[in-house]
C-alpha cells in the first residue's frame, strides 16, 4: 500500500529592497502588512511540484489580508512622507 503526502506549502519571501517596509492594514488597522513575493505551490510529499500562485503582494502578518500590487505600486509607497507620529 502507498500512501502519499498531498498538500500546499507557501515558499514567500521579503522582496529585495523593500525588506525594512511595514504598512498599514485597513482590515484589523494594524501597522503589519509587509511587501512579499508570493510563491505558492501544490507539493507531494513534501516535494513542491506545481505552482497555483505567483507574484507580489501585501500581505498583513496578523489578520492575512492581502493585496496584489507590482514594482511601480511599491515603489510609489516607498516615496511617501513617513506619516507617523514621533
Amino acid at each position: 500500500m502507498f500512501c502519499f503526502f498531498l498538500g500546499v506549502d507557501d515558499f514567500s519571501s521579503k522582496i529585495q529592497g523593500y525588506e525594512n517596509m511595514i504598512l498599514y492594514c485597513p482590515i484589523c488597522h494594524n501597522i503589519s502588512a509587509i511587501p512579499l513575493h508570493e510563491k505558492k505551490f501544490f507539493t507531494i510529499c513534501f516535494i513542491p511540484l506545481i505552482p497555483y500562485s505567483l507574484g507580489k503582494v501585501i500581505r498583513c502578518t496578523i489578520c492575512s489580508w492581502f493585496q496584489d500590487t507590482n514594482d511601480a505600486e511599491l515603489y510609489r509607497i516607498s516615496q511617501l512622507p513617513n506619516l507617523r507620529p514621533a
